[in-house]
C-alpha cells in the first residue's frame, strides 16, 4: 500500500493538472499512514514467524517475542516526520487558497 500510494502521488505530480501538489498530498498522507502501520506491524509478524518456526529448533515449540526498539523507533520517527511534512504542506496550500480568495 505504501509503494502504491507513493506511485500514485508521483503520477499526480508528473501530470498536467491545475494543482498537482494538492492532488498528490492525500496519497502521500496515505503512504505515511501505511508506513506507520508497517513500522508497528513488522515486529508482530516477526514474532509470529519465529513462534511458528520454533518447532523445528532443538529447543522445540516456544513463544518468541522479537522487538527491536531501535528499528521501531527509527521507522516511527521517519513516518511521523513524513506525516508532519504532508500536514504542513496541506496547511500552506489552504492558507494560499484563503489568501487568493481574500485578494
Amino acid at each position: 500500500m505504501m509503494l502504491f500510494s507513493i506511485g500514485l502521488a508521483l503520477r499526480r505530480l508528473g501530470g498536467k493538472r491545475c494543482e498537482p501538489l494538492a492532488e498528490a498530498l492525500p496519497w502521500l498522507r496515505r503512504a505515511s499512514l501505511a508506513a506507520m502501520i508497517w513500522a508497528i506491524g513488522r515486529p508482530l509478524s516477526d514474532s509470529l514467524m519465529v513462534s511458528l518456526l520454533s518447532p523445528g529448533t532443538p529447543e522445540g515449540r516456544q513463544w518468541a517475542i522479537t522487538v527491536d526498539m531501535l528499528d521501531i523507533g527509527t521507522a516511527l520517527m521517519l513516518t511521523v516526520a513524513a506525516y508532519a511534512t504532508v500536514w504542513a504542506l496541506e496547511a500552506g496550500l489552504e492558507a494560499q487558497r484563503d489568501l487568493e480568495r481574500f485578494v
